[in-house]
C-alpha cells in the first residue's frame, strides 16, 4: 500500500511536470507527446504492480484454504482411527466376556 501511494505521488509529480512543460511546449511537438507518453507508461506500471500485489494476495488465500483442507483431512483420518481403534478394542471385550461364559 505504501509503494502504491509512493508511486501514484510520483505519477501526480510526473503529471504536474508534464503539464507545466504542455504549456510551453507547442501542441503535438515531440516534448509534449513524449511527456504524454511516460504518464501513460506509469499509470500503466502503478496498474501492474496493483494487479502483481492482488495476485499475490489471492495465492496466498488460496494457498491458506488449501493447507485449512489438509489439516481438516488430517483430523478426520485421525478420528477415524480413533474410531476404529475404540472398535475394535469393544469388539475384542465382547469376545473375552463370550470366553468367560463359555468357561
Amino acid at each position: 500500500v505504501a509503494e502504491l501511494r509512493a508511486e501514484k505521488a510520483k505519477d501526480q509529480g510526473r503529471e504536474e511536470m508534464a503539464a507545466a512543460q504542455r504549456r510551453m511546449a507547442p501542441p503535438g511537438s515531440l516534448l509534449s507527446r513524449f511527456e504524454a507518453a511516460c504518464v501513460s507508461l506509469s499509470r500503466e506500471e502503478a496498474e501492474a504492480v496493483a494487479n502483481a500485489q492482488s495476485l499475490r494476495a489471492e495465492m496466498a488465500q488460496r494457498i491458506a484454504a488449501e493447507q485449512a483442507q489438509r489439516e481438516d483431512r488430517a483430523e478426520a483420518i485421525a478420528a477415524e482411527q480413533t474410531l476404529r481403534a475404540k472398535r475394535a478394542e469393544a469388539t475384542s471385550a465382547e469376545k473375552e466376556k463370550e470366553l468367560d461364559v463359555l468357561r
